[in-house]
This record gives structure tokens, C-alpha cells and sequence, in this order.
């Protein structure tokens, strides 16, 4: 998960407040874990990654919708145009 965290997540002072849907996390950490090569049978259940990410980031409710405060995801796309 520490991997995870550091290469689709930003996670610092400027984040404290901003606030992900679960499902967005969770398609993020599934799309990571297949480029990383884990199989399906390894990869984490959406239950244990919801406690991983309770146990770390507080939760809120935002249109409906079970959220992680404290944390943005990344992309990896390059930060800036290469055109």
C-alpha cells in the first residue's frame, strides 16, 4: 500500500482539506495494483482498502457520497505540457 500511496496520492498540508470519493480511490488503487502486476486474487477487497483508508484519513459525506478527507489523487501524466 506504501507504494500506492506514493505514486497515485498526494498527501500534505495543501490536501488536508480536500476530500475523494471511495470509488474513485478504489478504481485508482485497482488500476495500480493490474500496472503493477498483482492478480486479481491478491489485489485488496474495496472492504480492507476501506479500512486501510479509515484507518489513516478521516471520512465524510459529500453529495451522497462516502468520502476520504485529507488526501488527492495523481495521475501519471507528466505535470506539465510537452508540446
Amino acid at each position: 500500500m506504501a507504494d500506492f500511496f506514493a505514486t497515485r496520492t498526494r498527501i500534505d498540508a495543501d490536501t488536508a482539506e480536500s476530500t475523494v470519493p471511495f470509488i474513485k480511490v478504489y478504481g485508482a488503487y485497482r488500476e495500480w495494483a493490474t500496472s503493477m502486476g498483482i492478480s486479481d486474487r491478491e489485489k485488496m477487497t474495496a472492504k480492507a482498502l476501506g479500512s486501510v483508508l479509515s484507518s489513516r484519513f478521516d471520512k465524510a459525506i459529500v453529495n451522497n457520497a462516502r468520502c476520504y478527507k485529507g488526501l488527492e489523487l495523481v495521475t501519471n501524466s507528466l505535470p506539465y505540457d510537452t508540446d
